[in-house]
């Protein structure tokens, strides 16, 4: 999608008196609620002046400026090949004349545009767990400090790009709890999930959350302390915050609805902003992963702030610490195996799961973030044995009752 977006800003970066012409608006002008929120079309009606002969002309004139090299004129073709696509196009194919177009340019050897999105700093599973395990240390209001947790944990641990993601869920209008038994939250993304095309386009998609409590033993918020909150967003009585664990997501959730609640705000808005007058209502922390890199330097995980496109990259990272399968983790990030496996966790062992829709089962939805809690100091996940840990028993067992011999003779392969 990033090269998507590329190539559409290329057209009106090189030929804008064309795309003026054709009445193509530049970008940042279209509906925000589509799966680019609106930085360029999404929508079939946004489009629909998009013609063979408009994209073949604007490929030409893109490759007649002299400027364009070869990388970016295909980001240009996969822009178009996109729009085709949303026209009611085939997938997979562009607009007749482009492809035409395109093998019938010459190109002169130059200076290849690179155009790196890769995030520079990236937190390492450790830092993550330090953030998470580092007690509330009062220099935030503790209202700030939970929406900052909530927050941290829905990029950093579940992946949510920083602006199409937080969006979906700062819009989210419906949320669902269970603090008591399976103790889970989760808000549901506002049009479904990111990056989709064509008929995919709505397929719903949650952000779940679990408790990270030290050794799973999951502890409430005190009650009613959404009464006792002061002006400056802390409790009256500080001391009371110690009865509950404030770096847990859940808890946290359930104190900032129990806020909202008072407030009459209506829906439970997970990234909301504590106003001056002594309120949460319905502003929201403008740019939610400045406040979650803002959190991290507070928590004494680093000094100098992370790169703002990291915590897909950290959830990754995340994944693969705690061993999570494919099938696993694709029910927080939700991307296709050969696209996970290249762009974020190189290491993600093979996989034949196809399955495209997150499961509505918690204990399945919940496995891979669960796993990263208990990373966290959380609840255990029991250990399924292996064959290799069975065979690494039934070995230490023979050769505690002295037939190391048959052991040694088995690993050799001389008794069968």
């Amino acid at each position: 999608m990033r090269t998507i977006r590329y190539g559409f800003r290329l057209m009106h970066r090189y030929v804008p008196q064309l795309m003026k012409r054709y009445g193509i608006k530049p970008a940042d002008h279209y509906m925000a609620n589509n799966h680019h929120a609106g930085v360029m079309w999404g929508f079939k009606k946004e489009c629909k002046g998009m013609t063979n002969n408009r994209a073949e002309t604007i490929i030409w004139k893109l490759h007649q400026t002299g400027k364009m090299t070869k990388p970016m004129i295909e980001s240009v073709s996969k822009m178009l090949a996109y729009t085709f696509e949303i026209l009611g196009g085939r997938p997979q194919e562009n607009f007749p004349s482009v492809r035409g177009a395109i093998k019938a340019m010459e190109w002169d050897q130059g200076d290849r545009e690179v155009k790196s999105t890769l995030p520079e700093r990236v937190p390492t599973p450790e830092q993550v767990k330090q953030a998470f395990t580092t007690p509330w240390n009062g220099k935030w209001s503790l209202v700030k400090h939970c929406t900052a947790v909530v927050a941290t944990f829905d990029t950093v641990c579940c992946g949510a790009r920083s602006r199409l993601d937080v969006q979906k869920v700062k819009d989210s209008k419906h949320y669902q709890a269970d603090y008591n038994d399976r103790l889970f939250c989760r808000h549901k993304f506002d049009h479904g999930r990111s990056k989709l095309t064509g008929d995919k386009v709505g397929r719903d998609w949650w952000m779940w959350r679990c408790c990270t409590c030290p050794g799973g033993k999951h502890t409430r918020p005190t009650p009613d302390l959404q009464y006792e909150i002061g002006k400056d967003g802390n409790p009256v009585g500080g001391e009371r915050t110690q009865s509950w664990w404030t770096n847990c997501p859940l808890a946290c959730c359930e104190f900032l609805e129990k806020l909202q609640e008072k407030n009459n705000t209506g829906r439970f808005r997970p990234y909301a902003r504590w106003l001056k007058s002594g309120q949460l209502k319905k502003q929201n922390h403008g740019d939610v992963i400045d406040l979650v890199l803002d959190w991290l330097v507070s928590q004494g995980v680093c000094a100098t702030r992370f790169s703002t496109n990291c915590g897909r990259y950290a959830m990754a990272r995340l994944m693969s610490q705690v061993d999570a399968p494919y099938d696993e983790s694709f029910e927080v990030h939700g991307d296709l195996y050969k696209t996970y496996r290249d762009h974020y966790q190189h290491d993600v062992p093979p996989s034949s799961f196809s399955n495209r829709n997150q499961s509505q089962n918690p204990d399945i939805a919940l496995k891979a973030l669960r796993r990263i809690a208990a990373y966290f100091g959380g609840r255990p996940i029991p250990k399924v044995l292996t064959t290799n840990d069975v065979g690494t028993m039934v070995a230490a067992l023979l050769n505690k009752m002295g037939e190391g011999a048959t052991v040694q003779a088995i690993l050799g392969g001389s008794l069968s």
